[in-house]
């Protein structure tokens, strides 16, 4: 199995842990963009919510808690609620309220649901955050090999 696949059945199982809650969210990152075709290394499970979503994910995966979620600079360059899980041998990092730094050195506003489609995976629709908007956050951060890759996607 790749870790496409394992990342993606082990989202299933968290899809079915918070079935019944009033949850906004959407995967992003690399398992995203590898699902929706572009050529990246999968790494971890990437989840945006809101802030209401940050504390739900927290509550039901709590078991599985490495890292509670706080508001927090992660990093330079991103901001979050931002909780971290160990489900089954899986990361996987939920990030509420999401922002990015962008080159002009402006934290962004938290991202939307404006930009998040559903795709098919086993007959289950999966909310993901578009590529086109994964390009324009990766383009603002500066990240070329991403935003190379997303661009290389979409033309196909």
């Amino acid at each position: 199995m790749t870790k496409l696949n394992a990342n993606m059945d082990m989202l299933l199982r968290i899809m079915k842990m918070i079935e019944g809650e009033s949850i906004k969210w959407a995967l992003c990152g690399s398992t995203s963009l590898a699902f929706q075709g572009v050529d990246v290394p999968v790494n971890d499970i990437d989840i945006f919510t809101d802030k209401n979503g940050s504390d739900r994910f927290h509550e039901i995966l709590k078991r599985y808690c490495v890292q509670e979620p706080t508001l927090e600079t992660a990093t330079d360059v991103y901001r979050s609620y931002y909780g971290i899980y160990l489900v089954d041998g899986v990361d996987v990092d939920v990030c509420g309220e999401f922002q990015y730094k962008a080159k002009d050195g402006k934290w962004s506003q938290p991202l939307l649901f404006d930009d998040v489609v559903y795709k098919d995976y086993n007959g289950v629709k999966i909310p993901v955050l578009s590529l086109e908007r994964e390009l324009a956050d990766y383009e603002a951060i500066g990240r070329t090999d991403k935003a190379d890759a997303i661009r290389r996607a979409l033309i196909k």
